[in-house]
């Protein structure tokens, strides 16, 4: 993050933890992340290293049992782990974007009405026209009117990259944009989703296990243990690796 800039999401000390046989399991302890408007950052890691569970803390989606997330909006902070469900449910819909690596589009409508269906629960039908523009920007807008189920995988990435900023979220969450889709197409949807977050004005936060991926992003956190990871935010790579003893939970 640039040393003036402003971040919109910052995350202290967090940490999740799962019950395993009994014991418990900090798939994620002791990160550190912050992140600015149009900033990006990649965790990366293999499966199994707490990827989409820091993702799914920083959406609001799982509560922190150690450390605390907030988010800016307009002049105060919210505090996404302390808030209650339909407060994080707000602040999803209202603020993130998110990608799936499984597109998560819904079968029984177009493309044109995934993407347009955010503009419905935000009342932003406004947006409508930029929206279906953008359909056109990632060069599907010839599959509006198709069913998703009919699209090749790269094809719903895009239209599921388009759904993600449709209501010009300030942070969009990316879980393995790219993971079902072959080396060409992978290159080309993360050239594109660079793209349109940076069209959109919108941080980004991409998880992903290919460096290749990494490389894109200004800082990369390192859930996986890469030693040979060349980017000048290791520090917060180490201190993910730690594990160190979680702090007590914010509730």
């Amino acid at each position: 993050m640039p040393p003036n800039a402003e971040p919109i999401l910052v995350a202290t000390g967090v940490g999740k933890r799962f019950a395993d046989g009994g014991e418990a399991h900090w798939p994620i302890a002791g990160v550190d992340c912050a992140l600015a408007s149009g900033g990006t950052v990649a965790l990366l890691g293999p499966s199994g290293s707490g990827k989409s569970t820091l993702l799914n803390v920083l959406a609001g989606i799982l509560k922190p049992d150690a450390g605390q997330v907030r988010f800016r909006q307009a002049s105060a902070w919210f505090d996404v782990g302390a808030a209650n469900e339909r407060a994080r449910v707000r602040y999803r819909r209202r603020h993130i974007g998110f990608v799936f690596q499984a597109f998560n589009l819904i079968e029984t409508l177009t493309a044109a009405e995934n993407v347009l269906l955010p503009l419905a629960l935000n009342g932003l039908a406004a947006e409508r026209d930029a929206a279906l523009a953008r359909l056109k920007t990632l060069g599907v807008d010839h599959c509006q009117h198709r069913f998703s189920r009919t699209l090749s995988a790269g094809e719903q990435q895009r239209v599921a990259i388009a759904r993600a900023l449709a209501h010009r979220p300030p942070l969009v969450l990316a879980d393995e944009p790219t993971g079902n889709l072959d080396h060409a197409n992978a290159e080309r949807v993360a050239t594109m989703l660079w793209q349109a977050v940076a069209e959109a004005g919108s941080a980004l936060i991409v998880a992903t296990h290919s460096d290749r991926i990494a490389a894109r992003a200004e800082r990369v956190i390192d859930l996986g243990g890469n030693d040979a990871l060349p980017r000048a935010a290791i520090e917060n790579a180490n201190r993910a690796r730690s594990r160190p003893t979680p702090t007590a939970p914010v509730r």
